[in-house]
């Protein structure tokens, strides 16, 4: 038996918006929080890691049962697994270390990241899901700042099962994303499904083939 609980968390108060010193809106330098705590005070905001906390709470049962638990979307969070003291100094970092909550709780109820399960080096296989260049959007209208390097992975599958392997994992979407008012390519080691066209979101999404 297999159960799948999709989630989209809420975009407000993206607290990785506020270490590179800007609102979640618009570009409106603001002051970055110094530290990992200032930086989860501001994430506790969004209720994130409540809405997770019900799914696990529904979740444990069908685990009890026995089934194999996905649980997978757009979190608008990072991953503590990627916020680490490899990555500190890089993508606008700050050289913070966070522990992102609602991959932790996760972790913490025995969850697997199915991306960074089967790349578990985040260096060489960052996974970036956002953002995505478009070539349909003109990048001087991009609402996120135009100073930053904001590249994040916030789109996750994770799982939990009896004899849950995962066998491949990709991101879907173009390789390469906005940095700075410019389409940077990303990770080349990273896998990618590109779109037959045009990609029409600020997202790529990310895959897993899993074998249980």
């Amino acid at each position: 038996m297999v159960d799948v609980y999709t989630a989209h968390l809420d975009y407000l108060d993206c607290a990785y918006y506020n270490v590179r010193g800007y609102d979640g809106n618009s570009w409106k330098p603001t002051e970055p929080p110094a530290t990992a705590e200032a930086t989860i005070a501001l994430s506790d905001r969004s209720w994130r890691d409540n809405a997770m906390q019900i799914l696990l709470n529904e979740a444990r049962h069908d685990i009890a049962d026995g089934h194999l638990v996905i649980i997978g979307g757009d979190f608008n969070e990072p991953s503590h697994l990627d916020w680490t003291a490899a990555t500190a100094q890089l993508y606008d970092h700050h050289g913070l270390v966070v522990p992102w909550t609602v991959s932790t709780l996760l972790a913490e109820a025995g969850f697997q990241d199915a991306y960074r399960t089967f790349f578990p080096d985040v260096l060489q296989y960052p996974g970036f899901t956002y953002p995505s260049s478009n070539p349909l959007v003109d990048i001087q209208r991009l609402t996120w700042a135009p100073e930053a390097d904001e590249r994040e992975r916030i789109d996750f599958i994770y799982f939990q099962g009896p004899g849950a392997t995962v066998v491949d994992a990709r991101i879907f979407g173009p390789s390469s994303s906005i940095c700075r008012s410019q389409v940077v390519k990303d990770a080349l080691s990273d896998p990618f499904i590109a779109p037959l066209d045009v990609w029409p979101t600020d997202h790529k999404g990310v895959w897993a083939k899993l074998r249980f």
